[in-house]
């Protein structure tokens, strides 16, 4: 079923499509349905049917084996937060902070959907609590920073974004951040330096690609 859902779903979607999904299915919480699940929460997203996605995003992580369903959580939550939708993403991040206490990825998720909503300084707790569970979380750091700088504290995500290159000296994105906050600050030549490499290193990375 979920293959067909694939194959088709880059055409358009329909209601009559998710009925022949869900059959005649009675046992809900059924790992062997977790990805069937998902993907019709996905195709009621799809849909924009906000309460019938939730419904069936939640049985497919009640459904998903239990070391897999923390991964679910936080995939479902990243669709919520690129459609703007943070607080629900949010509900669905912190039902999972009992049983991963100490899940540097969660807490960051949680930063992220906090700064979606405009709770920066909750977002700020989120983030450095991630950093505290894991110090060398680049991606963390580089958001952190750009939160910092975006609430004015200039030197701060600085730190942040000389610390996401000192553990990963080819972290495009944070020389570009470094040199945008130096430019803030009128170090324009530094500024210079670090906007130039961060040109050549997506100029490589495209390269690559």
């Amino acid at each position: 079923h979920t293959r067909y859902w694939r194959d088709w779903s880059s055409d358009v979607c329909s209601s009559d499509l998710l009925t022949y999904l869900i059959g005649d299915i009675t046992d809900k919480i059924n790992p062997a349905l977790a990805d069937i699940w998902l993907e019709i929460g996905n195709a009621y997203h799809c849909l924009q049917n906000k309460q019938e996605a939730l419904k069936h995003w939640q049985w497919a992580v009640e459904a998903c084996a239990s070391h897999k369903k923390l991964m679910m959580v936080l995939n479902i939550a990243q669709v919520l937060c690129e459609t703007g939708r943070h607080r629900d993403a949010e509900q669905m991040l912190r039902a999972q902070l009992s049983a991963h206490p100490g899940n540097a990825n969660l807490h960051y998720a949680l930063g992220v959907c906090n700064k979606g909503i405009g709770n920066w300084e909750m977002a700020v707790e989120w983030f450095a609590k991630s950093l505290s569970i894991d110090p060398t979380y680049t991606i963390c750091l580089n958001t952190y920073g750009l939160l910092l700088r975006d609430i004015g504290r200039i030197h701060q995500a600085r730190r942040c974004f000389e610390k996401a290159l000192e553990i990963d000296a080819g972290f495009g994105a944070a020389m570009n951040n470094l040199g945008s906050v130096l430019k803030d600050v009128c170090r324009y030549e530094e500024a210079l330096s670090w906007l130039r490499r961060s040109a050549e290193s997506m100029k490589n990375n495209h390269a690559a690609h």
